[in-house]
C-alpha cells in the first residue's frame, strides 16, 4: 500500500472521530430536547417535569409570608415552609438541566430566585425559634431579602412561562396573576391578602375594569406597563378580578 494511500486514509478516519465527538459534544443551542455529554445531561422535558412539581409549593410558601406582612407569629409559622420550598424549587432546577437557551435563562432565573427567598425565610427564623445561628430577627433585613427574592421569583416565573413551561398560574386565575405580576407588592387588595403602600389603595380606589385594564397595559404614574409580561388574556382576567373584588 502506497504513503499517500495511508495518508488518506489516516486524514479520512481522523475526519470521521472529530464529526462522531463534536455530534455528542454538548447541548448546544439547537432544538433535540435531551443531549448527553460524558456526566452531564440535557432534557427540557426533564426541567419542566421536575420544576413544575415544585412552583407550586413555593408560590403557595411566598404567598403565605405574602399574607403574614405586619403578623410576627404569622411569619415566624412561614419561614420553614418558605426555606423547604425553595430549597426543593432550587435542588429541582440544578438537577434537571435544560437544553433551550430560553429555558437556560428561566433556569438561572429560578435559581437567583429561590436564593433569594431561602435568605428571606432564613432571616424570619429566629421568630420560629428555629435559627441555627443565633441570629435575632431583623425586619430591615428580612425585607431587603424579602423584596429581592420576591421580585426575582416574579421575573423567573415570567421567563419560565414565556420558554413554554405548562403548570404555572392559569390565565383565567385572577388572584395568582396579581401576585405573580408583583401588584401585591405595590397595592393593597384584602381579597387577595395584599397590603402594598407604594401604589393606590385598591380597596379605596375601587376602580373599573377598564381603568384597571389602562393601568395594567400602559402604566400609570411610577406603574410600569405590563404589556410585555402578561399576555392579553392575563391582563383581562387580573384587571376583572380587581374590579370585583376591590372593597370586599
Amino acid at each position: 500500500m502506497s504513503e499517500g494511500h495511508l495518508s488518506r486514509r489516516s486524514l479520512a478516519s481522523g475526519i470521521a472521530l472529530l464529526l462522531l465527538a463534536s455530534a455528542s459534544a454538548g447541548c448546544g443551542g439547537g432544538t433535540t430536547d435531551h443531549r448527553t455529554s460524558g456526566a452531564t445531561s440535557c432534557s427540557d422535558a426533564g426541567f419542566a417535569d421536575a420544576v413544575t412539581a415544585r412552583l407550586a409549593p413555593l408560590e403557595r410558601a411566598v404567598l403565605r409570608v405574602d399574607a403574614g406582612h405586619g403578623n410576627v407569629s404569622a411569619l415566624g409559622a412561614a419561614a420553614p415552609r418558605l426555606v423547604a420550598a425553595a430549597k426543593q424549587a432550587s435542588q429541582a432546577a440544578r438537577g434537571n438541566p435544560p437544553c433551550r437557551p430560553r429555558l437556560v435563562k428561566a433556569r438561572a432565573l429560578l435559581l437567583v430566585a429561590t436564593q433569594g427567598l431561602s435568605r428571606a425565610g432564613r432571616a424570619l427564623e429566629p421568630i420560629a425559634g428555629s435559627s441555627k445561628t443565633g441570629e435575632v430577627f431583623s425586619e430591615s433585613t428580612f425585607l431587603t431579602r424579602w423584596y429581592t427574592g420576591s421580585q426575582d421569583f416574579r421575573d423567573a416565573l415570567v421567563s419560565l412561562r414565556a420558554a413554554g413551561v405548562r403548570g404555572l398560574v392559569s390565565a383565567t386565575n385572577g388572584k395568582g396573576i396579581f401576585t405573580e405580576a408583583g401588584c401585591a407588592t405595590c397595592h393593597t387588595l384584602a381579597a387577595a391578602g395584599a397590603r402594598g403602600t407604594v401604589g393606590p389603595n385598591l380597596d379605596q380606589a375601587k376602580p373599573v375594569k377598564a381603568d384597571v385594564v389602562s393601568a395594567v397595559t400602559d402604566g400609570s404614574g411610577v406603574m410600569v406597563s405590563f404589556k410585555g409580561a402578561l399576555s392579553a388574556t392575563q391582563i383581562q382576567t387580573v384587571a376583572e378580578y380587581v374590579s370585583k373584588n376591590a372593597g370586599k
